[in-house]
């Protein structure tokens, strides 16, 4: 049977995929710095072109897979995502980011370590977690009210129900870091206080989907 063009044209990508890719990694690893004995441990099960990534997407979440290569390989380690020793450029931390400008999200150099200076002496230091701590504190037995108030009637207990602990402690998590940065949460009883905090969770809940996405070009760096 003949193929049609845009078959055939299918069929020729892809084979020149299949063919570019181990080349190209090939020439990649070539060009790595021979400086690499005092480099921690690299975890094992790492594939040529994607890296450690099949590990990080198995059943666990990846935060209990990295606890248990720590088990393994000790405290530092190192794993490759595709076939790099440092972070890739990924189109979301580009996006999402602001181009690495983002503290969390920044490559490892001279911008990132200033980022880290000033975190470490004006968000982090020991005199700035006392001067905040009390909000914690207020934000917690906030929530812990709204958990008895939630489960009594006039102190009479309520029959059992569910409870959504997941959007609890995202509302706790919200209120200490809008709290922190501006001084006041964006919670409250009336109408208009609602409508903030439901748009505050709705931006914060789609900034982190968008940060977990894992586009092709992602993988295979050569097809953005």
């Amino acid at each position: 049977m003949d193929l049609l063009p845009w078959q055939f044209a299918a069929l020729l990508a892809l084979l020149l995929i299949l063919f570019i890719t181990p080349f190209y990694s090939l020439i990649s690893t070539g060009h790595k710095s021979v400086v690499t004995k005092n480099l921690p441990p690299q975890a094992a099960g790492g594939w040529p072109v994607i890296g450690h990534l099949r590990l990080l997407s198995g059943p666990e979440l990846p935060h209990i897979i990295l606890s248990n290569m720590a088990d393994k390989y000790g405290p530092m380690f190192t794993y490759e995502l595709r076939f790099r020793h440092v972070r890739p450029r990924e189109i979301r931390s580009v996006l999402a980011g602001y181009d690495f400008a983002m503290f969390g999200l920044g490559k490892y150099g001279p911008y990132w370590r200033e980022l880290r200076k000033i975190s470490v002496q004006k968000l982090l230091s020991n005199r700035k977690i006392e001067t905040l701590g009390h909000l914690c504190v207020t934000e917690i037995r906030a929530l812990m009210k709204s958990l008895y108030n939630s489960c009594t009637d006039n102190g009479d207990r309520k029959a059992p129900s569910s409870l959504e602990m997941r959007k609890l402690f995202r509302d706790l998590s919200v209120n200490v870091m809008v709290r922190v940065v501006a001084g006041n949460t964006v919670g409250g009883e009336n109408k208009g206080s609602r409508e903030i905090n439901q748009k505050w969770h709705e931006t914060i809940t789609k900034f982190l989907g968008a940060m977990g996405v894992l586009t092709v070009p992602d993988v295979l760096p050569y097809l953005k």
